[in-house]
């Protein structure tokens, strides 16, 4: 979804439009670029996950360092420098870090990216709710962040991606923050083609169901890439489907020939197209394509970060990694 469409899905029927500049109020829900999971918003630098750190430091990211200007819709308004930093790409998730920074006439701005990511096919990418970060330094206008989508679509194993990245900006000022806390305005938005080297991870058949209380999950498959884990699961959605059903995760442990790997670690569940789907995945944000031998995999519980809601285990799954 892009940042014009969810400012016009969260807009109620008879939201007024009232002008603060030459252009209309855009009335929504602050933060701008959630979902229900929401994006954490640090105050500080952003620090990569696990996963996008290992992979950082073994060199498999792609620089890009590209900058393109907004420039600004009306007189008045502010340009907006737009840089894709850098990215990479497996079989589990396409990753890209991003940037921009505003040059006001005068005082600050509060800035928010929203990211769209497509391939050369013109098939869309969903986010992977629980893994982005935008880090906003109001006070010199600028934000930066980082986002992954979900690549399990991606069922070849192509050498490389071409792909297209739209970065959506809008923005707040004091004034309008002091007259209306959950008003926008939107700035424009810029387009990045780029190509990244694709990683296919390896895949692993599990095919067991294990029971616990009156809960079974069947585990089909483990896609193991540098990056991250993906755990195919199917289970019924009855519970899971009302209310907070986005912000489901699991506690998780790893044995890999008996030594203890992960332990309770949280997992996010995935795969969010529709609340009532059976089929989801678990991922943990971990290097974890060096482990070969004998996995257990322990799935303690299902808990809600919302409602605090348990659903306990245990479910354990023992298969091979060669």
């Amino acid at each position: 979804m892009d940042l014009r469409t969810n400012i016009r899905q969260q807009l109620p029927a008879s939201a007024p439009r009232r002008p603060v500049t030459k252009r209309p109020l855009l009335v929504v829900a602050l933060v701008l670029m959630t979902t229900t999971a929401a994006y954490a918003l640090y105050q500080s630098v952003i620090q990569p996950d696990p996963g996008i750190q290992a992979v950082q430091m073994e060199n498999r990211v792609i620089q890009v360092d590209q900058t393109q200007t907004i420039s600004p819709p009306t007189e008045g308004d502010p340009s907006v420098a737009v840089t894709l930093d850098y990215a990479y790409a497996d079989a589990n998730r396409i990753t890209v870090a991003f940037s921009a920074a505003a040059q006001p006439a005068e005082g600050e701005i509060d800035l928010f990216i929203n990211p769209l990511l497509t391939d050369s096919s013109g098939r869309s990418f969903r986010w992977l709710t629980s893994s982005g970060q935008q880090a906003r330094d109001v006070a010199n206008s600028t934000v930066s962040g980082i986002m992954s989508f979900d690549a399990s679509p991606i069922t070849d194993a192509p050498a490389e991606l071409a792909l297209s990245l739209r970065l959506d900006v809008a923005y707040t000022t004091a004034d309008l923050r002091a007259e209306n806390p959950n008003a926008m305005l939107m700035s424009g938005g810029t387009e990045f083609s780029f190509t990244l080297p694709f990683n296919p991870g390896r895949t692993v058949a599990i095919g067991q169901t294990v029971t616990a209380g009156d809960l079974a999950i069947e585990a089909r498959q483990a896609v193991i890439a540098p990056s991250l884990t993906r755990i195919d699961v199917c289970y019924d959605p009855t519970r899971f489907a009302s209310g907070e059903w986005l912000a489901w995760a699991a506690t998780v442990s790893l044995t890999v020939n008996d030594a203890l790997v992960l332990d309770h670690q949280t997992a996010n569940v995935e795969g969010f197209a529709e609340p009532t789907a059976a089929c989801r995945a678990f991922t943990l944000p971990a290097d974890l394509d060096t482990q070969a031998g004998a996995w257990t995999l322990t799935v303690h519980d299902l808990h809600n970060t919302s409602t605090n809601d348990i659903v306990p285990g245990d479910w354990a799954y023992t298969f091979n990694v060669e």
